[in-house]
């Protein structure tokens, strides 16, 4: 019985060790985007371009314009051009050579905008997300009372050296 359960075992693990994984970035994109042109990467743990590929889309509404393939044999670019009228669907690309039943197929969503883009979900950048680091030491001095300060080891304050402190405090930031 413990030989029948591990030979399962061997052939479960051995079946999927030759299964290939392929990963597809961005991993969605949508539709109704002011460009309509998108660049997919695709890369496999296998050698996944062949000499004479072909690349197809399931959708009238995605056209394959150009598929690149770079030296190394693991990944594949390929151009694609989404219609403005396409609607949120689910995409099917095949690809393969010569060989039909070596093809491997690829499941790609395309979502849809969300309404809210711009309005509430996501607002920019405003000046509520800047800090403004600022060196008051190298402004202007408005409080010589606190040029020397106990437990520092320089005990000075020279504007003439660069490497010393120079006494500039926020009173001289609000002076001037």
């Amino acid at each position: 019985m413990k030989k029948i359960f591990v030979f399962v075992i061997y052939c479960i693990l051995s079946f999927t060790g030759f299964s290939q994984d392929i990963k597809v970035y961005p991993s969605n994109w949508w539709v109704g985007m002011k460009n309509s042109k998108l660049q997919l990467m695709i890369h496999g743990d296998e050698n996944i371009t062949m000499d004479k590929l072909v690349f197809r889309s399931s959708s009238p509404d995605v056209k394959v314009i150009k598929v690149y393939k770079p030296e190394n044999r693991h990944y594949l670019f390929v151009d694609l051009r989404v219609a403005s009228t396409a609607k949120p669907q689910k995409v099917k690309f095949s690809f393969g050579g010569v060989i039909a039943n070596e093809w491997k197929n690829l499941d790609y969503e395309f979502k849809a905008l969300s309404k809210e883009d711009g309005k509430t979900r996501t607002q920019g950048i405003t000046s509520k997300d800047f800090l403004y680091l600022m060196i008051p030491d190298r402004f202007s001095n408005g409080d010589p009372s606190n040029d020397v300060v106990a437990g520092y080891r320089d005990q000075t304050s020279d504007r003439t050296n660069m490497f010393s402190r120079h006494g500039g405090d926020f009173k001289g930031i609000e002076n001037h």
